[in-house]
């Protein structure tokens, strides 16, 4: 899976004052290698002669002033130190490139086609967690009108308006600019509809926010935020250009842990790039509804009634098993396909849903309770899913087969997708946020571009340059 990492190879420039040694920069680069040897998923990249090599181009650059047009004149007694320095880096060029030619190519689609699913999965992490929430609301309102048509003692005509299956939707608003928002109670608003609680986050502490790698509920990537450090060169808008060293080097100051518009901690933060409403809708077959015109009728009805609840339970509970097994298995991978560890994402909103479900005054509300013990217990079975999937990718058997595949990944994100009750709306998000991100991503860069739609996420390529 870490095939690349055998192809990293360590190139030193204006080597010639350390002897055409990797100097004092070597002992920080070793450090970081073992950091990313021992930590997981323990990544071995080779650091040995066969991977450093060390140039200097002062004898070129002499080259280019000597000749014309420059033809600057040289004190004599330097060429010979030119020639040597030319000697030794043409010797490592040469010996870069035998070395290069016998390395096993690594498949740049394979690592194109690994960014891509990496790109699905941290896109998919918050709504699938959203969703997750949803289900439990559906559940329990499912169950709730489940008792309350099973214990109905009332006329035909008022139980023909009770025979209908209770639906929470999610409604998905794509932001065209990301913005950070607070987390606090202090700075949300809560409403409860028919015992679901729904959150606004009313404090736009930045907005637009344009700092990447910031969507996780208390990332420490959130102190680049500018509501945090006032003079941040990451969070910059599309054409602003970053401060001068010079300018950077005495306006720069230690970022605030506590957000500089709330007061309130980075660890409550998160970056939106889209919002939800909550719409509760009530699933009426028409059919059914004229059919009762006798007690007998209105009791086989009422028997189909609780049948149908019953099964959109099962089915929902049956679509969180999987919602829980797809997001297992994509923490395992991010973990098993990441040069640095990685924090769990899911986990970690989850558990700032259940705070929602905490905050003020439904603390001692029933309904809460009953959605907070669900989404607890979703996270036990969510740990013990990555257990089990660690401990397999572990075994030492041929072939290593407990590891997971691209083929598997992409197999999953189908699943989510087709879905009876969810997959329709997972669908949705993805899209939406994949389309969204293509057109931030394109502002940002000053260009455009036609999206189209996908059976899966687009691809985006980012340039690094070193």
């Amino acid at each position: 899976m870490f095939n690349a990492a055998n192809n990293i190879l360590f190139l030193f420039t204006n080597s010639r004052s350390t002897h055409y040694m990797p100097g004092e920069s070597s002992a920080t680069l070793m450090s970081i290698l073992k950091q990313i040897r021992e930590r997981p998923p323990n990544v071995k990249i080779p650091y040995n002669l066969n991977t450093t090599y060390c140039f200097d181009s002062e004898s070129f650059r002499y080259l280019v002033a000597s000749s014309p047009p420059n033809n600057i004149q040289f004190d004599p007694k330097h060429k010979d130190s030119y020639a040597e320095s030319w000697e030794i880096s043409m010797k490592e060029c040469q010996r870069l490139f035998e070395y290069i030619i016998q390395l096993t190519p690594h498949k740049v689609m394979d690592t194109l086609s690994l960014n891509n699913a990496k790109h699905i999965i941290q896109l998919l992490t918050k709504p699938l967690a959203d969703i997750t929430k949803n289900i439990a609301d559906n559940v329990k309102q499912c169950k709730e009108h489940s008792v309350e048509i099973n214990e109905f003692s009332g006329t035909i005509e008022e139980l023909s308006h009770k025979l209908y299956i209770p639906s929470v939707e999610i409604i998905t608003v794509p932001l065209d600019r990301p913005k950070t928002v607070c987390s606090d109670g202090e700075c949300c608003e809560e409403e409860i509809i028919n015992g679901v609680t729904d959150i606004t986050y009313t404090r736009e502490c930045h907005s637009p926010c344009y700092l990447n790698n910031s969507s996780k509920i208390g990332s420490t990537e959130l102190l680049k935020c500018k509501a945090f450090n006032q003079n941040s060169n990451n969070d910059l808008a599309p054409g602003e250009s970053k401060q001068s060293w010079l300018r950077r080097t005495f306006s720069e100051q230690k970022p605030s842990e506590q957000c500089l518009i709330c007061g309130h901690s980075y660890k409550k933060h998160l970056t939106l790039v889209y919002e939800t409403k909550m719409h509760i809708n009530d699933v009426t077959d028409q059919m059914v509804h004229n059919e009762v015109k006798s007690v007998q009728m209105a009791a086989d009805l009422k028997e189909r009634q609780l049948r149908s609840l019953d099964k959109r339970v099962a089915e929902l509970n049956a679509e969180s098993e999987t919602i829980v097994q797809s997001m297992s298995m994509f923490a395992c991978f991010l973990a098993n396909n990441a040069l640095t560890p990685i924090n769990d994402a899911f986990e970690q909103y989850v558990r700032h849903l259940i705070d929602n479900e905490r905050k003020g005054f439904t603390t001692s509300d029933a309904d809460s309770r009953v959605t907070i013990e669900r989404l607890e217990q979703m996270i036990e079975q969510y740990k013990d899913e990555k257990a089990l999937i660690k401990s397999k990718m572990n075994e030492p058997n041929v072939g290593s087969p407990g590891l997971i595949t691209l083929a598997e990944i992409n197999a999953c994100v189908d699943r989510l997708r087709m879905l009876k009750h969810k997959g329709g709306e997972i669908s949705r998000m993805l899209d939406k946020q994949s389309r969204a991100k293509v057109n931030r991503e394109c502002r940002c860069r000053g260009t455009s571009i036609k999206y189209t739609g996908t059976k899966t996420a687009p691809v985006l390529v980012a340039a690094l340059t070193i």
